[in-house]
């Protein structure tokens, strides 16, 4: 039997906390305060069935930021907070609400379970048979009672180790949960369950509100809130618990310097700067306030330049001397930047200037070609392009006008071969065609003038031939 307990000792030390029941019996008896209070009263706190649970199931290191004394004073932070839930309330409960009546119902379960006074090795494996139990135990409905602390859990502390004795000897000689502590579990788990459901209608029904609940106080609420909501990762519900808590407390410089540095922590940095900036305009000499702004905008611009986004980065490292013009690199950055820019734009311009000269040449090729001076339009052409072929592909629109340039004037070269061969009959008779195309292929896109002038004038030539024969000497008189 020694054998027994040792091992169970070892299996649940570090499992079950003391002074508690375990974490399946805190749940459970969270949990039925929470559907008994919705089907008396009206409550809805089903409706938060979540948020409940998860203060209920809250871990014992964050129940103790929560309730710092709840170690040597349980009965003092159950009213502590009681009180701040009352004055917190408002007119609509939200899950921030919710989760904390979960947590204090954890708190109270803890404080209502028996054992409180054995000896640590026999009371952790009660609540670990406890925990093993928890979901084929009944809990008996009980009237409801409105909660003074300090008289209510004086006597409902002692109902709860009114049996310690017994339990105790019990467990020591073997018989564990079968015997007493077994036959009272859905007495104490119900005596636990009812003091939640006390505790929770006392907040809900409370009209009056304690003058001991500090401005202070009501900001440490917000701020606990606000992590809740902010975790949740929900901007419409953080926007309205931000109004929310405003109205319970006026936020000050301080509040809203750490409500921006729960943002920041987020990665919810404009939000973040919104606060900030918020708590200079209250507090203009916040040093360190400003470093915190001045830090963003410069590491925000550092990001948008490595981006290569230079017009947002310009705008960060702006925004960031113009918070701390004393900031240590904020000023060289920007001027950096702001070069980048200048040199940007003016490679821009010069693109956009052999654009516009291109098309300038197109256009004067054009009207060589409607006065049927092909080659003419064919050397403009070939100047077009070798300007286009100028502009580079930094600038996606300057390149997309690059190369539909060139692919429209690539087209117009090929009219204009198009119709010198087309014409090459005016020139000669049978056979001359078929030697102009020759010549139009052998010069291909690189056609030039040279080319086109060897062309012209092989024609020329063929055409006075003709004419020679035909007329003879008369050619020759004056």
């Amino acid at each position: 039997m020694l054998y027994r307990i040792t091992i169970g000792l070892l299996a649940t030390i570090l499992l079950v906390p003391a002074l508690a029941w375990g974490p399946k019996a805190q749940l459970a008896i969270s949990t039925t305060a929470m559907h008994l209070l919705s089907k008396e009263g009206n409550i809805p706190l089903t409706k938060m069935g979540k948020s409940v649970r998860r203060g209920a199931t809250e871990s014992q290191a964050a129940l103790a930021i929560l309730y710092p004394d709840m170690d040597i004073g349980p009965i003092q932070a159950i009213e502590a907070d009681m009180i701040l839930l009352t004055a917190a309330r408002g007119n609509k409960l939200d899950h921030y609400y919710a989760y904390r009546m979960g947590a204090l119902g954890k708190l109270v379960a803890r404080t209502t379970a028996p054992m409180a006074t054995v000896d640590v090795s026999f009371r952790n494996l009660y609540f670990a048979d406890v925990e093993r139990a928890i979901e084929s135990t009944s809990v008996s409905i009980q009237q409801r009672e409105t909660v003074d602390p300090q008289l209510y859990f004086t006597r409902r502390i002692a109902e709860a180790n009114a049996n310690n004795d017994i339990i105790l000897k019990e467990y020591q000689g073997g018989i564990g949960i079968s015997g007493v502590a077994g036959s009272l579990l859905s007495a104490d788990t119900s005596r636990s369950a009812r003091a939640v459901a006390d505790v929770w209608l006392t907040i809900l029904s409370n009209s009056q509100i304690s003058g001991n609940v500090s401005p202070e106080m009501l900001r440490d609420y917000g701020l606990r809130g606000m992590r809740f909501y902010i975790s949740r990762k929900n901007a419409s519900a953080m926007d309205a618990a931000e109004k929310r808590y405003a109205r319970l407390a006026a936020p000050t410089s301080a509040s809203l310097v750490e409500l921006g540095d729960l943002y920041f922590r987020a990665e919810y940095f404009e939000r973040a700067v919104q606060k900030y900036q918020e708590a200079l305009s209250m507090d203009p000499e916040r040093r360190e306030v400003i470093a915190k702004i001045s830090d963003y905008y410069v590491a925000k611009g550092d990001r948008e330049l490595e981006n290569e986004q230079l017009e947002a980065a310009l705008n960060s490292l702006q925004k960031a001397v113009d918070t701390n013009p004393l900031h240590e690199t904020a000023e060289g950055k920007r001027l950096v930047v702001a070069k980048l820019i200048e040199e940007r734009d003016g490679r821009m311009a010069r693109n956009q200037a052999l654009i516009e000269r291109a098309e300038q040449f197109g256009n004067m090729a054009e009207e060589e070609a409607l006065r049927g001076r092909h080659a003419e339009a064919i050397d403009l052409i070939r100047e077009a392009m070798n300007t286009y072929e100028e502009v580079s592909d930094e600038f996606p629109m300057e390149f997309n006008l690059r190369e539909r340039g060139l692919n429209q004037l690539r087209l117009r070269v090929q009219a204009y071969k198009n119709e010198i061969m087309n014409n090459a009959e005016v020139f000669s008779g049978s056979g001359y065609v078929q030697d102009v195309r020759r010549l139009v292929e052998e010069h291909g896109d690189g056609m030039d003038v040279a080319g086109l002038k060897a062309i012209l004038e092989r024609a020329y030539n063929a055409e006075y031939a003709a004419l020679e024969q035909s007329y003879g000497e008369k050619l020759n008189t004056p």
